[in-house]
């Protein structure tokens, strides 16, 4: 996402790959643009040294590859960055097939004009202009009056219950996290959804945001993988 981009406007890249160096390393680079992962971004808001990070030479803020965290481009915003944007893209089609100023709700004037997208069975099907076949994305969403809103991912998604109360990990993630949790993890256990936490969150505080019984446990470690820093959601987890 980055690498091609950078070759064809001519600019310089700069890839930091040591987390505990990303603030001081931002502010001596002093970027034009910048991509953060929001895995990353979850772990950098919560260093004491984040509301150091000066943006304010920043013309274009991304956050992309899962799902944006809460309050996260008003944050962005609020630390110098002209524009902030949700990006939403794949490695089957060109990067960025859609871009939002609001976290996660993508509207269709958003949509890259070289891309075509519809959707069918609640989740979206992308192609570029010049491909033949419809490549299925595995995300779902919900459509809005403008455009759609990203709810989850068709293979993580479950059901409880006799009436089938569907549940969108992410979205349950998400809250977790913006509540104070490090990491979060949600899954269907015993026909139960069970939500394995990290860091300093209020399980009563949780639970009240959901209208389904959830369990909260926390744990010493969730672990994510080596690539776009996402959750492992396969591995084993031992609860405290």
């Amino acid at each position: 996402m980055s690498l091609y981009p950078s070759l064809n406007a001519g600019c310089d890249l700069f890839i930091q790959t040591t987390v505990n160096k990303y603030i001081d390393r931002m502010n001596e680079v002093n970027p034009t643009h910048t991509l953060i992962l929001p895995s990353l971004y979850n772990t950098y808001s919560k260093h004491p040294k984040w509301n150091t990070l000066d943006l304010s030479n920043c013309e274009q803020v991304l956050i992309g590859s899962d799902f944006t965290p809460v309050g996260a481009l008003t944050d962005l915003r609020m630390l110098g960055a002209k524009t902030a944007y949700s990006v939403y893209g794949s490695t089957e089609t060109p990067p960025i097939i859609a871009y939002t100023e609001s976290d996660n709700h993508y509207t269709w004037e958003g949509i890259n004009p070289n891309v075509d997208l519809k959707i069918e069975d609640e989740q979206l099907y992308i192609k570029w202009k010049h491909q033949d076949e419809w490549w299925r994305s595995g995300d779902l969403v919900e459509e809005t009056h403008r455009g759609f809103k990203l709810v989850g991912r068709k293979l993580n998604m479950f059901k409880l219950g006799e009436c089938g109360v569907r549940v969108y990990p992410e979205q349950v993630e998400k809250i977790a996290i913006a509540l104070g949790a490090t990491r979060a993890l949600c899954r269907k256990v015993n026909e139960k959804c069970y939500v394995y936490v990290t860091g300093d969150v209020n399980s009563k505080d949780l639970i009240k945001n959901f209208t389904f019984d959830i369990v909260v446990k926390e744990v010493e470690n969730i672990e994510v993988d080596n690539n776009l820093r996402k959750v492992k959601r396969d591995q084993c987890i031992l609860s405290t």
